[in-house]
């Protein structure tokens, strides 16, 4: 990715109807794998972006099989099944059988391929010792000074006033 027109590839993972898909294209990728293990969706992604997805990404068993499956790319994206971590869910984490160990096989396919970084995206700084990271403040925005409001009891992802 010399300059900036380049196109980048990526990988969607988890990739549900497509919306990582539908973004980065316009973003000026080109979308080289996909997984999505729900059949009707995997369809659906195939009539829609012309790549049929791998079913299960537990299927992609080693480094030797990561390696031949998935292409090169510089942008991975997951849409990470959340309900294990979730207050709408279980909240077994990473001990739920099913969904809580993919973030596993995205770390693995990760360390295998080793994706590099994108020109422009300068390597995040860590926050000040002691500070909080921005996700856990209540403002709405980094500069506002108007608290976000509370998220909604009725969706199960509340918080405390």
């Amino acid at each position: 990715m010399a300059g900036s027109n380049e196109a980048f590839r990526f990988i969607d993972l988890f990739a549900g109807l497509g919306g990582f898909h539908v973004a980065l294209k316009h973003l000026g990728g080109e979308g080289v794998f996909a997984a999505e293990w729900d059949v009707t969706l995997s369809a659906l992604y195939k009539e829609n972006f012309d790549i049929r997805p791998w079913g299960d990404v537990n299927d992609l068993v080693d480094h030797e099989t990561i390696a031949r499956e998935i292409p090169d790319h510089e942008v991975l994206t997951a849409g990470f099944p959340c309900q294990p971590f979730s207050k709408a869910g279980e909240q077994l984490g990473f001990g739920h059988t099913l969904q809580g160990q993919l973030f596993f096989k995205v770390l693995d396919i990760l360390k295998e391929k080793r994706p590099p970084r994108l020109p422009d995206c300068p390597p995040r700084s860590s926050p000040p010792a002691g500070s909080a990271p921005a996700a856990t403040t209540r403002r709405s925005a980094p500069h506002s000074d108007r608290p976000a409001p509370p998220r909604s009891r009725s969706h199960g992802n509340w918080q405390e006033d």
